[in-house]
């Protein structure tokens, strides 16, 4: 199970242009279409399964007055994974050192059970500065 949340955390996909991310994330329809479908094709390449989109969950981690993630958490049902029906998938904001887009892609388990979960795991997990780790040792499988 934990080796689903460190392929979850880990992949890191080197993203297209600014330009086109804005895009993507913008209202217009062709563009949240656009959005999906690439959450869709990371969630296949992180988990090797199709999937098809639910919903779309607006959450806010942490405390009114207090730093947290606020953003848009696509909900996607797997097609045929063996250990998850659900996966969670967004694109946070990037910072303005950040050379990559990164993707977040978590599965749906015994203690992930919601969108908030995912984003309070991936917050937890960075800070522990534990993605780059699993990075390094994915990279060498």
């Amino acid at each position: 199970m934990h080796c689903c949340w460190v392929q979850a955390i880990s992949g890191r996909v080197e993203g297209p242009p600014d330009s086109i991310v804005t895009k993507l994330k913008s209202p217009n329809f062709v563009a949240a279409q656009a959005y999906i479908a690439g959450l869709e094709r990371v969630i296949v390449e992180l988990h090797a399964c199709p999937s098809q989109h639910l919903e779309t969950v607006h959450v806010q981690e942490g405390s009114p007055g207090k730093s947290g993630w606020e953003g848009n958490v696509e909900v996607f049902g797997l097609l045929g994974h063996s250990r998850a029906k659900r996966c969670f998938a967004w694109v946070p904001e990037r910072g303005a050192r950040s050379e990559h887009v990164r993707f977040f892609a978590v599965l749906e388990n015994t203690v992930i059970r919601t969108p908030l979960d995912a984003v309070k795991f991936v917050r937890v997990a960075r800070s522990a500065e534990l993605i780059n780790e699993f990075s390094r040792v994915l990279e060498h499988l």
